[in-house]
């Protein structure tokens, strides 16, 4: 079954002012109030009908997870949203970082069940993400190869640096 719910304002100001069985009862509201202007800060194009059903099942809500990625010291950071509004999800973001220990932080927000559900699929779409970016150059221009491995665990990033030639030097 449906209603149509006739609504107004924006953010803060937004609000219900009345439920209708028909469309054409909100409708006849709707003009009834302008033409009565009983509520003048509602007069003009403001008023709007959204639809909504009732009697309906909610689909379960599926939380939403940041996961911030910091290479410097190879440490994660997932912190759980409640944001519906968000854009951007799974898109790989790298921006520069200033903290203890500068250099850059990448991040990704994801739908996921659990916060481990969520690391575990930004930990590979950051890899992926990583592994196409181009090598990095020392001060000689010496490319430095980074490969990043990942175990079945689910925990930080272990970096493993060969020299140009792609060899890992001897430790």
């Amino acid at each position: 079954m449906k209603v149509y719910v006739v609504t107004s304002g924006n953010y803060s100001d937004y609000g219900i002012l009345a439920i209708f069985s028909t469309r054409g009862k909100a409708r006849g509201f709707i003009k009834r109030e302008q033409r009565n202007a009983l509520y003048e800060h509602y007069i003009g194009d403001d008023y709007r009908i959204e639809t909504w059903e009732v009697d309906k099942p909610l689909e379960p809500k599926i939380p939403i997870f940041f996961c911030y990625y910091y290479p410097e010291n190879d440490s994660w950071k997932v912190i759980e949203h409640n944001d519906e509004y968000l854009h951007d999800f799974n898109r790989v973001h790298k921006e520069p970082y200033y903290g203890e220990t500068d250099g850059y932080v990448y991040w990704v927000v994801k739908k996921a069940r659990d916060k481990d559900s969520a690391l575990k699929v930004a930990n590979e779409q950051i890899l992926q993400f990583i592994a196409k970016e181009p090598p990095e150059t020392d001060r000689k221009g010496t490319t430095i190869w980074k490969f990043r491995i990942v175990g079945l665990k689910i925990g930080p990033l272990q970096s493993n640096f060969l020299n140009s030639s792609g060899v890992r030097p001897a430790s």
